[in-house]
């Protein structure tokens, strides 16, 4: 019965290069997903008129403008592919979008080879993977590389989405230049492979395939225990780490990051699993969210740090909560109720008594 050798790791590790190197190893027969995802395309139905179709299309390109240009744009970034299919991202499970493929894969005499990503790992199941070559690449090379892609900054409301409470500063677009991604996903693989320690699995540092190609590749070899890897030597280009590592912004955080990226490599589960449960971390600072009551605002620590300091910064959540009819007057505030985790918290009478809200 065939399984998956799987190429796993954070967006950005060299989770493609390997790809490239499995396929020269094993044979393009032995891949499960194309180098380019198909760009999205609308056909014309059946029932349509050519009227309709041309509607639909306006509306179409309305919604999704970017489409062509984000496809190119994926191009750009990994002119040699990037080797993925339905299971890079949503993981190898069960599912009535999924079973053809596995039931295929399944009956196969042969492994076949298949990427899937640190987050799509933490949503696969076990029993169809039968190895995991994880690529591992230090968290301020990633996010240096990340630069390219981009972010939509911001908090959210249920009824109306992302808000702009501050002028731009809250929302837009903005380069992604942070270890997040790479403590997130890290985090997921570290819950995943806690829970199913049989998989076998080895860790490639893609400064190694880099720099000694030759040397990794047996490594790789003798782990998958198939193929001949050794032509596949001259695929790696040393030019490739192009990403140099830099402090840039958020340096708390990519102190931790780099913590992070010792106990990955050290196959350190419970380290990791234990940072991930410590509210105090500046991880958890910059992304744990909870429900302002004042506004209805999903808000996170930084919003109210700024709405803590100063009238200028309340006016457009109270604001907000004017339009949706909410009693902020007789709210307490989550932040100063338990969520700052630098403050002593107050009890929720002593915050509605000494609404800040208030103070003009």
């Amino acid at each position: 019965m065939g399984k998956l050798i799987t190429v796993s790791g954070c967006p950005r590790s060299g989770t493609s290069l390997m790809m490239l190197i499995m396929k020269e190893a094993l044979g393009e027969d032995r891949i499960v997903g194309v180098d380019f995802p198909s760009m999205p395309t609308l056909r014309k139905l059946p029932s349509e008129t050519e009227e309709q179709y041309e509607l639909r299309k306006i509306a179409w390109h309305e919604k999704y403008p970017s489409v062509e240009a984000d496809h190119e744009r994926r191009k750009d970034l990994n002119p040699n592919g990037f080797w993925e299919c339905q299971f890079t991202v949503g993981g190898a499970h069960r599912s009535l979008k999924n079973n053809a493929l596995l039931d295929e894969i399944e009956a196969s005499e042969e492994d076949k080879v298949c990427k899937i990503v640190s987050q799509g790992i933490s949503r696969s199941e076990a029993q169809f993977i039968d190895r995991i070559v994880l690529m591992a690449r230090h968290p301020r090379a990633v996010a240096k590389s990340q630069e390219r892609l981009s972010r939509r900054l911001g908090v959210s409301n249920p009824k109306i989405g992302l808000v702009d409470l501050w002028g731009g500063i809250a929302t837009g677009v903005g380069k992604v230049h942070t270890p997040k991604m790479f403590i997130e996903v890290t985090i997921g693989f570290a819950l995943w492979y806690k829970e199913n320690p049989d998989v076998p699995l080895l860790i490639v540092q893609f400064d190694d395939l880099i720099d000694d190609a030759e040397n990794t590749l047996a490594t790789v070899q003798d782990f998958v225990n198939d193929g001949y890897f050794a032509p596949a030597a001259s695929l790696v280009d040393p030019d490739l780490n192009r990403s140099i590592p830099e402090d840039g912004r958020e340096p708390d955080l990519m102190a931790e990051a780099d913590e992070i990226y010792d106990m990955l490599l050290a196959k350190d589960w419970d380290g990791i699993i234990a940072y991930s449960n410590d509210p105090k971390t500046e991880h958890a600072k910059q992304t744990r969210q909870w429900l302002c009551l004042r506004s209805g605002i999903m808000t996170q620590r930084a919003f109210c740090v700024r709405c803590q300091a100063g009238v200028e910064g309340r006016l457009k959540i109270m604001k907000l909560a004017r339009e949706q009819n909410i009693p902020w007057e007789s709210r307490p505030c989550a932040f100063e109720c338990g969520y700052d985790v630098e403050s002593t918290p107050i009890s929720i009478e002593e915050s509605v008594a000494n609404n800040h809200w208030k103070v003009r």
